[in-house]
């Protein structure tokens, strides 16, 4: 069926000019759909002819106008009729700004938006998820309420899109629907791959997020401790569908297995390895990444719980994110535990309580949790009360026993030693394990380099020093080293600089309020004799 179309001039009489001229006014009506917009052509109120929608008279200026708002009718019809036959149907407001200039049909950012959303759709279950999706539908969701709001508009040119409108994207979603800062900013990123989508296809435009920084908020990731977590397991629950909610919930808790992954859990993805225990392979749904988890005790007791009970070989009753959610919140209320229940959190309480809280390595943390990247695992590396104290009782056994005096003495003494002997690398080992291996002080510390230094923080220094069995070398105000006789620990004020071929703390580039510390192989060093003027100056102290 043909859409009804219709061009309206009329004038509006309630703003004249100074002069007493007002705006002749151009109006598009297709199925009763309206939009309005200035002809920017101005006549004198008495001198319009309503009922033929024309100035009155032959004069000049009547005739002129008059040629005037016919070619604006016979525009838009042409335009009209070239949508109707492209696409099949067009709006009054496409219509107005296909007239006006302000887009190209094919390049606003809507048409742009259903073209990347279709093309998606079509990877979900092989490389993309169902949830991104459906992220993508709501962004588009969100952006055609904030410019209906702001520009009384369901669509605009990808060239109008600017800085401006990007803030005022985000204030929008802020102030109209319950996004923190970190939400509302994961809209704007999604917002930004369509105009790079768009990009990709060839069309040219200044690019508005080119300014625009995503600068997220650090969150305080909430975890339970253990005494919570056993309370959790333990409590009797008043339903079947609580208990379940809950064993789901204690078993990620244990694995560190995120909601889709343990939703799309089967029995195939349990296998014993060659330690002979069970373990979870699979691969991580967001990120592609293989994760393994060995079962400890008590999620093979939840597993054994519903053993064969599931279909489609599930080996878990998983039923949906948002009713899991809701039903956290409601065991969380019954258990007396006053923190915010998601089943995220079980995941966090993995990575913090189960994992890094028993000391188990950032590393097998990161495999376990199937991280693409260890900066992500860094993420959960809370130092937790206990294992704080436990730490740093170790600690003091080895450094309150350590005599400074002594280590002074023998480091000069190594020093003494390599001024009297030249010949002598001063980075050679000592055949004497008890000796300095090294030249550290505060005035001199070269080796020569051949790998890359690879940096670490500082609790990884201090674990080294009082778990791990590595020997402090040196240590004063400004540096401190320490090895077990593969590697060495250096942590350093000083910013260092790798020149010609060696790590230099003499040239200085700049201090850091708190120490740097970084690690190397032993085998990636090879002797060198130090700056002598500093070298003998330390000696003479």
């Amino acid at each position: 069926m043909r859409s009804t179309f219709n061009v309206l001039f009329y004038i509006k009489r309630n703003e004249p000019k100074k002069d007493g001229r007002v705006v002749i006014m151009v109006r598009i009506t297709i199925n009763g759909v309206r939009s309005q917009f200035s002809s920017k052509l101005l006549v004198n109120p008495d001198q319009w002819d309503s009922k033929k929608e024309q100035v009155k008279g032959q004069l000049a200026d009547a005739r002129n106008l008059n040629r005037l708002l016919e070619s604006i009718r016979s525009t838009l019809n042409v335009n009209y009729n070239k949508q109707i036959a492209v696409e099949g149907h067009v709006t009054p407001e496409r219509l107005r700004n296909i007239f006006l200039g302000q887009e190209e049909p094919e390049h606003t950012i809507i048409s742009f938006f259903d073209k990347y959303n279709d093309q998606y759709k079509l990877k979900v279950g092989t490389t993309s998820s169902h949830k991104t999706y459906t992220c993508y539908l709501l962004t588009r969701e969100r952006l055609v309420e904030f410019m209906k709001q702001r520009y009384n508009l369901s669509d605009m040119p990808v060239k109008e899109i600017t800085i401006s409108f990007i803030d005022e994207f985000y204030l929008f979603i802020r102030n109209n629907t319950e996004c923190n800062h970190n939400s509302t900013l994961k809209f704007l990123q999604r917002f930004r791959t369509i105009l790079y989508f768009i990009k990709g296809l060839g069309i040219n435009f200044a690019d508005p997020f080119c300014n625009f920084r995503f600068r997220y908020d650090k969150v305080d990731r909430g975890y339970l401790d253990q005494d919570e977590l056993d309370l959790l397991y333990t409590k009797k629950l008043p339903s079947a569908r609580l208990s379940q909610v809950r064993d789901v919930f204690v078993f990620s808790c244990y694995t560190g297995l995120a909601y889709i992954d343990i939703f799309e859990l089967t029995e195939d993805k349990i296998r014993k390895a060659f330690d002979g225990h069970l373990w979870v392979m699979t691969k991580r749904q967001k990120t592609d990444v293989n994760t393994n988890v060995r079962l400890l005790d008590i999620p093979l007791e939840i597993l054994e719980k519903y053993k064969g009970k599931q279909k489609n070989g599930k080996v878990l009753p998983v039923i949906s994110n948002q009713k899991i959610n809701d039903y956290l919140e409601e065991i969380g209320d019954i258990c007396g535990i006053e923190k915010k229940f998601t089943f995220h959190l079980a995941r966090h309480t993995f990575a913090t309580t189960v994992a890094l809280g028993n000391d188990v390595p950032m590393e097998s943390v990161q495999s376990m949790l199937g991280h693409a990247d260890i900066k992500t695992t860094q993420i959960y590396a809370k130092v937790i009360d206990r294992k704080l104290s436990r730490d740093m009782d170790k600690m003091a056994k080895v450094v309150n026993n350590r005599n400074p005096n002594e280590n002074a003495a023998a480091v000069k003494a190594r020093m003494i030693e390599c001024m009297d002997n030249e010949s002598n690398s001063t980075l050679s080992e000592a055949d004497d394990n008890s000796k300095i291996k090294y030249l550290i002080t505060d005035e001199t510390f070269l080796f020569s380099k051949k790998g890359r230094l690879k940096e670490i923080q500082e609790r990884d220094f201090f674990i080294s020093v009082v778990e791990q069995g590595y020997k402090m070398l040196y240590m004063s105000p400004n540096i401190k080293l320490a090895t077990n006789g593969t590697e060495i620990i250096i942590g350093s004020k000083f910013f260092g600089e790798i020149m010609g071929g060696y790590y230099s703390l003499n040239n200085q580039v700049g201090v850091f309020e708190d120490f740097r510390y970084g690690i190397i192989q032993i085998n990636e060093l090879k002797p060198m004799k130090p700056q002598t003027q500093i070298f003998r100056k330390a000696v003479s102290e």
